[in-house]
């Protein structure tokens, strides 16, 4: 437990401590600091790009020598020239002067509170931290253990990537590349801000990879709940609203579990959860226009793009009706603004110049087609019931959402917000319910992959239950004190109470045991890596001479002998046994399909000698029920190969012939 409990500490010191710094010399205070995790992969994207350059390796003094430059421009900027712009308010969401809520904000006050003190911003981070805390206790409770084994596609790649870049000190593409793609060099690209910064976890003493993955997937709910927070409460001053929020937006299904148990889409889940803290850094650099803020926006920015290129659109999702309503209430407001965002694109193009001209080299035009799967009524319906892969709606969200969507009118700081929450449900549509060249254009940042949408669409659905949250805090109060003698304060803390255990009743606890289960089975079931994997692989390690690559089927799961062990594997990827597969090159197809021909085959067997290749490992499932390669069948059977040590039905073989 101890290890575990280290192993989410070193994953928070590192994602924080560096954005944290840069934002605290650029003088920056109070909810903007949750965008501190971005800042930091900011610093890794470009930290690790000019440690590549100079060949230092990357490691934990790399991070701090990236972080120093970084504090010391900020400093710099702060101290000689702080303001090039002039700002357009001084006073923000963050003041704690007690100053009242006024103005469009007036009308959704809530009547536990009327001033932004610090106890009542206490009192939303306290919020978050129940959200953030509630969210990974139930994906732990999912995985069983932070040390369990992901059982899905891919997890096989984040594992090995984060070993070798650990190993290496290497986050550059052509060494990333080593692992699967030796032959397609020029054409690789995969982004790797998040498995450098999960790396160094190694050299803070968490020697376990799973650990390292897992810990990093529990961070998304609490960065996504303190995110939604710090940004609903800036938009519209109600911390009942954004409370409610940050507890509400890590229970649906889709949002925080699917992206993670499902692959899982460990990058994309983390830039999903904080591109709420990307618009709350953008409000608060357009609104003050500092260097120091122009400075840490470009950084976070570049950051989004190092964590996953598609985050970038997600943030324009998000960013631009944001900037629209905007421009579109406060029409003095686009110069200024125009003049800042082109001052935080210099800075975000300069931090994520080597991760975009790599993606852009690398691309080969090859896309992700998904069939559609249902009409548009149905996906609209499953969207918005948050019934994506479920047996069953998630009511007790729903129905806050309802009474959230009835009063939005009231909440003119979110308009922006709904827009965004359309447009991604249309993107949802579009990829389950239509396969159109024009829906697969639109959806291809995403893979069309409507599964992704659904996480997207999630989070607007938990916002709008928080709006319809503060609406019953706020109007029914008064109902029921205006028909009774129950004064106004006793009269709230009563509908807390009742709304509060209606709900849990309703959902069972905030869905807790529905949503860990969803995480079991690619967690828990053992059914692609099991302990007669892992044993073998410990035996192999001892028998194997470091550093030899071991040849592999690359869908049972052995990829994981990296991770694990250090093993070297020949595929270090998911690779497809298909003949004339995208991506497959003549060399993998060889051996995919011809191994086990390696006394006849020549090309075979030139390739075992220019590989320096003694062993094959064989392992004991498939993922997604995939079947054995045909290369590697019937091993044991074959002359050219000696069995050296069995686990089960885990096997590793020496080739003899």
């Amino acid at each position: 437990m101890l290890e575990e409990i280290w192993a989410v500490c070193a994953s928070l010191l590192l994602a924080v401590v560096p954005g944290a710094a840069v934002l605290v010399a650029a003088r920056l205070r109070g909810w903007v600091l949750v965008a501190s995790p971005l800042v930091t992969y900011g610093i890794v994207t470009i930290g690790g790009a000019l440690c590549t350059w100079t060949g230092i390796s990357w490691s934990i003094w790399g991070l701090l020598l990236s972080t120093v430059l970084w504090v010391a421009v900020a400093l710099a900027l702060s101290a000689f020239v702080p303001q090039v712009l002039q700002p357009v308010v001084t006073d923000d969401s963050d003041s704690t002067e007690g100053s009242p809520v006024t103005g469009e904000h007036a009308e959704v006050a809530s009547p536990l509170t009327h001033r932004l003190t610090w106890k009542v911003h206490g009192l939303v981070a306290a919020c978050a931290a129940f959200g953030g805390l509630f969210g990974a206790y139930v994906l732990r409770r999912g995985m069983g253990s932070l040390n369990s084994v992901v059982q899905d596609w891919d997890g096989v790649f984040h594992g090995a990537v984060v070993r070798w870049i650990a190993d290496t000190g290497d986050l550059s593409q052509s060494s990333i590349a080593q692992l699967n793609n030796r032959e397609t060099v020029d054409t690789f690209f995969y982004p790797s801000s998040w498995h450098g910064l999960a790396a160094l976890g190694w050299d803070l003493g968490v020697d376990s990879v799973p650990r390292l993955l897992n810990a990093g997937s529990l961070m998304m709910p609490i960065l996504l709940a303190f995110g939604i927070a710090g940004l609903v409460l800036r938009a519209t001053r109600n911390p009942v609203m954004a409370g409610a929020s940050a507890i509400l937006v890590t229970m649906p299904s889709a949002l925080v579990f699917d992206t993670l148990w499902r692959g899982p889409l460990i990058p994309f889940a983390v830039g999903l959860a904080m591109v709420p803290a990307l618009v709350l850094l953008f409000d608060k650099a357009l609104t003050h226009r500092s260097t120091g803020l122009f400075l840490a926006t470009g950084l976070a920015a570049g950051g989004v793009v190092g964590v996953h290129p598609s985050g970038v659109y997600t943030a324009f999702i998000f960013l631009v009706p944001w900037i629209l309503q905007r421009w579109i209430t406060r029409r003095q407001l686009i110069v200024g603004d125009l003049l800042s965002i082109v001052a935080i694109g210099f800075v975000a193009a300069l931090v994520a110049a080597p991760s975009l001209l790599t993606a852009i080299s690398a691309s080969t035009g090859a896309r992700q087609d998904w069939p559609a799967v249902e009409t548009a009524g149905q996906a609209v319906g499953e969207a918005l019931l948050l019934n994506h892969a479920r047996s069953g709606p998630q009511w007790a969200i729903v129905l806050l959402a309802v009474v959230g969507v009835l009063t939005f009118r009231r909440v003119r700081g979110l308009w922006w917000f709904w827009v965004a929450g359309i447009i991604s449900l249309g993107l949802f549509v579009l990829a389950a319910a239509y396969d159109t060249p024009l829906a697969e254009d639109l959806t291809a940042p995403w893979w069309n992959d409507r599964w992704r949408f659904a996480a997207m669409v999630g989070m607007f659905v938990a916002v709008a239950a928080g709006v319809g949250v503060a609406a019953i805090v706020e109007r029914v109060p008064r109902w029921v004190a205006g028909l009774t003698p129950v004064g106004i304060k006793t009269a709230t803390a009563g509908v807390v109470v009742v709304l509060v255990g209606s709900f849990s009743m309703l959902s069972h606890a905030g869905y807790a045991e529905q949503n860990s289960s969803r995480m079991y089975w690619n967690f828990q079931s053992g059914s692609v890596i099991g302990q007669d994997d892992l044993e073998l692989w410990s035996k192999a390690a001892d028998i194997v001479p470091e550093g030899q690559m071991v040849l592999n089927d690359p869908t049972d799961g052995s990829t994981w002998m990296l991770a694990m062990e250090g093993l070297r594997p020949f595929f270090g990827g998911i690779t497809l046994a298909i003949p004339n597969q995208a991506g497959l090159t003549a060399t993998q197809e060889a051996i995919l399909f011809h191994l086990s021909d390696i006394a006849t085959d020549q090309e075979v067997r030139d390739i075992v000698d220019e590989y320096g290749i003694e062993y094959v490992i064989v392992g004991d499932g498939w993922i997604h029920g995939m079947s054995r390669a045909a290369g590697f069948l019937d091993l044991e059977d074959n002359p050219s190969f000696e069995l050296v040590e069995q686990v089960g039905e885990a096997q590793l073989f020496r080739i003899v012939g």
